[in-house]
């Protein structure tokens, strides 16, 4: 059987060893995580300076343009800046902004339901 990879990146404030933590259960459940220690240097793109917040689709769009592959789902960890929820999923770009690692099973099905 073949692992499905999915793309596991992180944002500056999240620590190396929540990255390594979740790439761990990944590769516990049967698939192929690509680790990714990605700064959001173009994050401020999808920044609304009238509202003080993250345009989200926006966000995730970027986020697939310079890291996404065809057909391989991303999971991007963050610590609230972008969203104030435990995770945020979009089927459209098969991303996930993953605030709480306890969600993680959520996420995946999230993610991977989208992808059939």
């Amino acid at each position: 059987m073949s692992l499905k990879s999915i793309i596991v990146a992180r944002s500056p404030e999240v620590g190396i060893s929540m990255l390594i933590d979740v790439v761990s259960q990944l590769e516990k459940s049967e698939l192929k995580p690509i680790p990714l220690i990605f700064p959001m240097h173009y994050d401020l793109l999808a920044f609304d300076w009238k509202t003080g917040s993250y345009d989200t689709e926006l966000l995730l769009k970027f986020v697939e343009e310079k890291i996404g592959f065809e057909n391989i789902p991303i999971i991007f960890l963050t610590r609230g800046d972008y969203i104030n929820k435990p995770y945020y999923c979009s089927k459209h770009y098969k991303i996930c902004l993953l605030n709480d690692e306890k969600k993680l099973d959520v996420v995946l099905a999230e993610l991977f339901s989208s992808s059939k």
